[in-house]
């Protein structure tokens, strides 16, 4: 952690000083440990079990930081005892070892505690220190939970076997009092850690996050009188301590912020935005996100992240895909509303994350799919904005042309920059496709019947004409249709590069995979230093 932390703030403190340790063994820590996905490229599309997500493998560099953990805490709880011959206190070995095994397992557990709530916070402290994302504390969070389990399950069963081993009118006897509050906790720890499995988290995920929350005060007090009576209080309140703070600077982000009446709109039936008047002291920086509030009845206490757009020094936007939850709200809400369009109060709570140091590098690649091409139109404005020697270039992936409309003025000022922009179209023929079927090669029917075919002609022949007027209107964007060979893309931007590469990208899970994939793939083919930036945060 402490080395990840240098070499991440040495990028931004001193990159020339970076950009010259671009030799083998750098390329080989890159290619082997830092950038891959455990095995092969799956690192944000999940593995399926039966076409079920089941679970999310972590980098490399992640599993190494796992593994490392696991080994310290099984060495921790497993070497070092002896049995003393003659001990008055445990005259049997197993009730010794037993009791000692279960004693070092418990106080590894509590050591374990107070960072398991601190990596599941959103103002963690540790992420100023690493410049490590949401996502990546997010994924040892879990893995540590289950290590917390695997201590508590050791420190139960050491502790009932050493009881045992002293009598069975002993071990019945100490059923009582903290016992059963440690009891408690294990058994809320297990259900708790079954509840958090993929499959839930993303089937309701603010069902989820109640019954978590509410599982883990429970088990936050079962901890707290289990160990009372030893004096050792202080592992829970300094959970408390750290729970509490990061509400504390929430509620202060939120109260800096206020709440403000924001233009909704939703654009082509998938897309919401939202454009909100901003305080002056705050700005994002682009790849950052905030967790908005809408103050609707239906969902006023649910905070959703989101990538900010900063529009102008006055404004920031956000680009919201309809899905479930409160985006489906606001769906239903804004359908029913002239122009789709509504005032609604807003909270915003933010900004989080970092923002990738591409300015540090002599060229830039942008890649994007869907709704995730807020956070690289940004990086490309700015990038335009503040360096004329810096090369970047912008691609956005989308499925259809409509998807262009939720983002139409932005796009139109790239026409004023020297950012090269190319837009990749997977299904440009959809709606032209579905509908020619219509009156493609059946000349029968009645003359309604045609009359009906005749109509549906002129609509197509209108959108094949709305799309040549889209691309006559952006000029400075060059349309490729059909899905992008992002190996090709990659190898060919590393290769023919003149300087430093900055690959950035978000969207779509298995896209962002296929370009950390091509990255890997790609390192030898310059030269030069080439770095990979995710800016994609997996939340469920």
């Amino acid at each position: 952690m402490v080395m990840s932390g240098i070499a991440n703030w040495a990028v931004l403190l001193c990159p020339s000083l970076v950009m010259r340790l671009n030799g083998s063994f750098s390329k080989a820590l890159k290619r082997h440990v830092t950038l891959p996905a455990m095995y092969s490229t799956n690192k944000n599309a999940p593995l399926k079990l039966f076409g079920l997500p089941f679970g999310l493998l972590p980098t490399r560099a992640e599993s190494l930081i796992i593994f490392l953990l696991w080994v310290y805490m099984i060495l921790g709880s497993s070497i070092g005892f002896h049995h003393v011959s003659g001990n008055f206190m445990w005259n049997r070995a197993m009730s010794e070892m037993g009791n000692l095994i279960g004693d070092r397992a418990g106080m590894l557990a509590l050591f374990v505690y107070p960072m398991l709530i601190l990596f599941a916070s959103r103002n963690n402290v540790l992420m100023f220190f690493t410049r490590w994302s949401y996502t990546r504390f997010n994924t040892l969070h879990r893995h540590m939970a289950r290590i917390f389990l695997v201590l508590v399950m050791a420190h139960g069963i050491a502790m009932t076997i050493s009881m045992i081993g002293v009598s069975t009118a002993n071990y019945k006897e100490s059923l009582t009092g903290y016992v059963l509050w440690g009891i408690s906790a294990a058994s809320l720890m297990g259900f708790i850690v079954i509840q958090s499995i993929l499959l839930v988290r993303r089937k309701s995920y603010e069902a989820f996050l109640i019954v978590h929350i509410v599982l883990a005060i429970a088990i936050l007090i079962s901890i707290h009188y289990h160990i009372n009576s030893f004096g050792l209080q202080g592992f829970t309140w300094s959970t408390i301590g750290i729970w509490a703070l990061d509400r504390v600077i929430r509620l202060i982000r939120m109260f800096s912020f206020g709440v403000k009446e924001a233009s909704v709109k939703l654009i082509a039936g998938e897309t919401v935005k939202v454009t909100v008047p901003k305080p002056k002291h705050w700005n994002a920086k682009p790849g950052q996100y905030a967790f908005v509030s809408f103050m609707m009845p239906a969902c006023f206490w649910q905070s959703h992240p989101f990538t900010a757009i900063s529009t102008n020094e006055n404004e920031l936007s956000f680009a919201i895909k309809v899905k479930g939850g409160v985006t489906l709200s606001l769906y239903k809400h804004l359908v029913s509303m002239p122009s789709q369009t509504a005032k609604i109060k807003v909270c915003i709570e933010g900004p989080y994350g970092f923002s990738s140091p591409a300015q540090k590098y002599s060229q830039s690649l942008l890649m994007a799919s869907g709704n995730g091409i807020p956070g690289m139109y940004d990086h490309a404005m700015r990038l335009a904005t503040t360096s004329t020697k810096h090369s970047v270039k912008l691609i956005w992936i989308m499925r259809n042309y409509k998807s262009l409309s939720w983002m139409y003025e932005e796009m139109k000022k790239l026409g004023s920059t020297k950012v090269e922009t190319i837009v990749y179209v997977t299904r440009p023929n959809d709606f032209i496709r579905k509908n020619l079927e219509l009156f493609g090669t059946d000349s029968t029917g009645s003359e309604s019947d045609r009359y009906d075919e005749s109509k549906e002609e002129v609509r197509v022949k209108t959108e094949i004409n709305s799309v040549h007027k889209l691309q006559e209107s952006l000029p400075h964007i060059e349309f490729r249709e059909g899905r992008p060979d992002i190996d090709g893309i990659i190898v060919d931007e590393i290769s023919l590069a003149q300087g430093s590469v900055a690959v950035v990208t978000c969207g779509h899970d298995s896209m962002v995979d296929a370009i950390r994939h091509a990255v890997v793939n790609s390192l030898d083919a310059t030269s030069h230093r080439v770095d990979y930036f995710e800016e994609l945060q997996i939340w469920a």
